[in-house]
């Protein structure tokens, strides 16, 4: 069982619940709980943003300078105007839903993840229209015709999975419920 790091009685200050650990020990426990629910969130993330890495290592496979220039500017501008967006807003729901997990207000929990899930499609319209016209806006800021083409035909193809980046949502409504649980399944079925 864990020891509380605040005992309930004020009195017990000075008495040690268990007089035979030292403080290094209690630390590495302490440092194993936390361990035990990051690790899932941690490897999640960073799956989650593998994916423009790995493009950008396929990319420079192709030995292709203008190819590699657009995609990397078509990933910054999709990082930047869409998934930044994305994530930031999904991660407003996170406080709303821990504290209804907590009061046992599950009616709460699934308006706040139906509710974001309607802000972030609205949401995705305006940048989708911005991600269809990035040739356009390239150009008009004096950006090479090649390497504009390039950006756009990347983003064209990140506009198909766009969708797929709903994926958000649900990794900030799971992880307000239960993160190491919800979290390690999430995280084996993408492998």
């Amino acid at each position: 069982m864990a020891v509380p790091l605040i005992l309930k009685n004020q009195t017990d200050h000075r008495q040690d619940p268990h007089p035979n650990t030292t403080h290094l020990s209690s630390t590495l426990q302490e440092a194993k709980s936390i361990a035990k629910i990051s690790l899932p969130m941690i490897l999640t993330g960073l799956l989650l943003y593998s994916r423009s890495m790995i493009s950008m290592l396929f990319l420079g496979r192709l030995n292709d300078l203008s190819a590699l220039s657009g995609g990397s500017l078509a990933l910054g501008f999709a990082n930047i105007t869409g998934y930044s967006l994305l994530s930031g807003l999904s991660m407003g729901m996170e406080p709303i839903c821990v504290q209804a997990f907590g009061a046992k207000r599950f009616k709460l929990l699934g308006l706040a993840l139906q509710r974001t899930t309607l802000l972030l499609l609205l949401c995705s319209i305006p940048v989708s229209i911005l991600w269809l016209n990035i040739k356009k806006i390239l150009l008009f800021f004096g950006q090479d015709e090649e390497i504009s083409n390039q950006a756009e035909i990347f983003i064209l193809f990140s506009l198909l999975i766009w969708f797929f980046n709903l994926y958000y949502i649900l990794s900030v409504f799971t992880s307000g419920l239960n993160p190491s649980l919800f979290l390690s399944h999430t995280l084996l079925s993408s492998l």
